[in-house]
């Protein structure tokens, strides 16, 4: 929250108590002076900040009492007696809080920089299956249709070129998600990166490892591109899937929209309720018996994960032929992982037991569908799982079922104090409320920490894949973030 929408917020307050407070021969001066200071206050705001949601409540108060000044002064006004004071003052306290709750809550806020050396470029992609009808009927076209977002190292010369937003304008208006409204993410089109568009890739970069990026569902592709920027700059290709009628919404080259289509994952009611009621578990034993409930009924979200799936293979196919638009030549196909957060982490899981080019994978906090635990799979593989300690977390519930049976090739740990959101950038976007009210989608641990040691231990796991030594990778706690790993099937040690 900015100086400008404090000191408007704190003249509207003053404003208004000075209009029903003040003893009438000081009132007149004290309103000249509150007309001219709110005014000045609003002006400065216009024009210094971005208009968004969270600047309404502030303006509303100012328009209120400046508007309450002016009839002051045209009408006039008798003199009050002494608990109209305490009345005004505890009015204006209470609409002063009130104003300041949205910015404070929901501020604007700064992507940390890519940590490594390369500028980092992004683009996007419109990439299509010929041979597939669209599963969910969110694609425009019908056909099966993938808006990719590409991060890249980028060519020097281009480093100043216009920059991305951490979401687009047309994904910001299309987009939809569940219960929360919409227009809370509304702010997120106005946070800039440092990703620079369409800049030409860095042509010392010969071959490039890559990172196929699966997003949650109901997600968007930028959800996270702090680590998106932070692997680029430090020589990968990322490629982020938009997988029509699952993400909240999608935009393609052209500027198409896809909106969401709730006719998968989220058909299945039953499911739905069951899950709810595992993630709001007090207790082990209620758990596992809604999560039994939830896989038992949830048979839309395999259908989920399938089609997904079949997505990435699509990416893979096209990244095996060198086909990518725009980076022909620059791709090493022996080194292609897959990412993915939610039920992308899932998808990522699965698709690289199945895909022979997928070198490793990382799972975010994903409820494994799917057949992965019935497979074989040599490939080394990170799982990374919030726990906010109340119950063992929800969504590593099956991988804490194999406990220290875990093969070599597999790492799994828990983020203590984490929630789901925590593995996106949304980590960043709340810190009031991270602090003050922790919650199965926000949790207690610092945004900008967070975001800096899950990058770094994905970087780290996927160089030691690269290297040929994963299985000797070590995550090591901080005094900020601390990972804790399963020795047992319902215990977690750090």
């Amino acid at each position: 929250m900015t100086l400008a929408i404090l000191l408007l917020a704190f003249a509207s307050a003053l404003s208004l108590f000075g209009a029903r407070s003040m003893v009438r021969r000081s009132r007149k001066a004290w309103l000249v002076a509150a007309v001219v200071v709110l005014v000045a206050a609003i002006m400065l705001v216009l024009a210094v900040e971005p208009m968004r949601w969270q600047l309404y409540a502030p303006l509303g108060l100012a328009v209120l009492a400046l508007l309450t000044a002016v009839l002051r002064l045209s009408r006039g006004a008798p003199d009050r007696p002494r608990w109209c004071s305490a009345l005004a003052a505890t009015g204006a306290a209470s609409l002063f809080a009130l104003a300041l709750l949205p910015p404070l809550l929901f501020p604007m806020f700064t992507v940390p920089e890519p940590v490594g050396e390369m500028p980092v470029g992004t683009r996007s992609i419109a990439l299509v299956d010929p041979d597939r009808p669209d599963p969910v009927g969110g694609a425009p076209s019908g056909q099966r249709e993938l808006a990719i977002r590409a991060w890249y190292p980028a060519s020097r010369a281009d480093a100043d070129r216009e920059t991305a937003q951490l979401m687009s304008k047309g994904v910001a208006d299309g987009m939809v998600s569940g219960a929360t409204p919409t227009f809370i993410f509304q702010h997120l089109q106005l946070i800039g990166t440092a990703s620079v568009v369409d800049a030409p890739i860095w042509q010392d970069i010969e071959r490039a490892p890559i990172v196929i990026f699966v997003p949650g569902f109901r997600s968007f592709t930028t959800q996270s591109s702090v680590l998106a920027q932070d692997l680029a700059s430090q020589g990968f290709v990322v490629l982020a899937i938009g997988s029509p009628g699952d993400a909240s919404a999608l935009e393609y080259p052209d500027s198409r929209i896809a909106a969401f289509n709730n006719d998968s994952l989220l058909a299945d009611e039953k499911g739905v309720e069951a899950l709810t009621r595992a993630t709001t578990a007090t207790n082990v034993k209620a758990q596992r018996a809604a999560i039994g409930e939830a896989l038992e009924e949830m048979r839309g979200a395999d259908a989920t994960l399938r089609h997904q799936v079949a997505d990435v293979r699509l990416l893979a196919d096209v990244i095996a032929r060198e086909e990518v638009d725009g980076f022909a030549g620059h791709l090493d196909t022996s080194r292609v992982f897959i990412v993915g957060m939610s039920l992308g982490g899932a998808v990522a899981a699965q698709a690289c037991a199945e895909l022979s080019i997928c070198a490793g994978a990382v799972n975010l906090d994903g409820f494994q569908f799917g057949d992965f635990f019935e497979r074989s799979y040599p490939k080394p593989l990170l799982v990374l799982m919030s726990d906010r300690g109340e119950v063992p977390p929800l969504n590593g519930s099956m991988y804490r079922e194999r406990g220290s049976s875990f093969p070599n090739n597999v790492l799994y740990r828990e983020i203590a104090g984490a929630s789901h959101l925590d593995f996106t950038d949304f980590t960043l976007a709340a810190p009031w409320l991270k602090r003050w009210a922790p919650n199965p989608l926000l949790g207690a641990v610092n945004g900008e920490d967070m975001v800096a040691a899950t990058s770094s231990t994905i970087t780290g796991f996927l160089r030691s894949a690269i290297a040929g030594r994963s299985a000797s990778f070590r995550i090591r706690s901080t005094d900020k973030v601390r990972f804790r790993s399963v020795d047992s099937g319902s215990k977690a040690q750090p």
